[in-house]
């Protein structure tokens, strides 16, 4: 019962991120014009993922359900800079990038971990995956 809250936690948090996400390369292409920037963007926010994620690692490994918890502060920081990009836009992006990249890293790794140790159970119906 478990895997499957949790799997249901994972399609709807996906699905709220994701979807707000993605409007935000085409915002700041609309406001300058330039394509490199928006594909900037995407390249920036895999970097602050990447590095967030390597430095908390093994952080993330040792107490999985307490960074999903955690995950609360960046999503909030996340949307309030969302609230923000009528007023600023560059600093909205920029908010936004960082945030979202953190929320991206609390979720992924601590996702997978408790993946993997409800997946030791030999009455589990899913994979394990790393």
């Amino acid at each position: 019962m478990q895997m499957k809250y949790l799997q249901i936690h994972k399609l709807l948090s996906n699905f709220a991120q994701e979807l707000v996400g993605a409007f935000i390369p085409l915002i700041l292409y609309k406001e300058t014009g330039n394509l490199t920037l928006a594909i900037s963007y995407y390249i920036l926010l895999r970097f602050v993922l990447l590095l967030t994620s390597t430095i908390l690692k093994n952080k993330f490994q040792a107490k999985p359900q307490l960074f999903l918890l955690l995950r609360i502060i960046p999503m909030l920081l996340y949307y309030i800079f969302i609230l923000l990009i009528d007023v600023n836009v560059w600093v909205a992006c920029v908010g936004i990038l960082i945030f979202s990249g953190i929320s991206e890293s609390f979720k992924s790794i601590p996702t997978d971990t408790i993946y993997n140790y409800n997946s030791l159970n030999s009455g589990s119906n899913t994979l394990g995956f790393t």
